[in-house]
């Protein structure tokens, strides 16, 4: 089964970066892909602000590489962190369940950028398009939900045809959605972070 440890300590911290608090992010304040405006209620946000309440100063974007590592050297935090993260991101797709450590890895990912219920999405539609017109499974419902139909039918998909072509559809499907966010908005904010995103896309 996918263990979410290897993935948290290496595709968490290589990817989501650390504290930031970036102009035209609807999410506002964010640590390590947690941010804060779609989990107010994270505990982490109380050990960040306490570590700011006592040096006013790192908030300053000129003492960033300060701050990150006073929080990285917070063991509260770290916890408070892989807590949340498996959680919110990991535990709705029920990731200790999937036999697929890549499948399982580019769930994650995409849950942690665009909501489980997207991610939810990509994953049916891939499975559905990867069923050999419904011999292998049943086509699935495209309806965001992860539930036991949709486990099943990864599972039996992932037993037939291998972890490699659901992977590679996911990845294209992601990319695929960076690119629809950029033309909804021409020269916006997207168009500025498309970059980055490309760091999350492997083929």
């Amino acid at each position: 089964m996918a263990d979410f440890g290897l993935i948290y300590h290496g595709d968490t911290e290589k990817i989501e970066g650390e504290f930031a608090d970036i102009l035209g992010d609807t999410g506002g304040r964010t640590w390590k892909g947690i941010s804060e405006n779609n989990n107010p209620d994270w505990r982490g946000w109380a050990i960040i602000d306490a570590i700011l309440h006592a040096d006013p100063a790192l908030a300053k974007p000129l003492r960033r590489v300060e701050l990150n590592k006073k929080l990285r050297a917070s063991g509260q935090l770290e916890a408070a962190t892989f807590e949340r993260m498996k959680l919110r991101y990991w535990d709705v797709f029920w990731g200790d369940r999937n036999s697929s450590q890549i499948v399982a890895a580019e769930m994650y990912d995409q849950t942690v950028h665009f909501g489980p219920s997207r991610a939810t999405e990509h994953l049916q539609r891939v499975l559905n398009a990867l069923n050999r017109k419904g011999v292998t499974v049943a086509d699935v419902r495209v309806d965001g939900d992860y539930g036991k139909n949709t486990h099943a039918a990864l599972e039996i998909v992932l037993a037939r045809s291998g972890e490699t072509p659901i992977a590679l559809y996911l990845n294209c499907l992601q990319g695929a959605r960076y690119i629809e966010l950029v033309e909804r908005q021409p020269n916006g904010r997207f168009e500025d972070w498309i970059w980055g995103f490309s760091r999350r896309i492997g083929l």
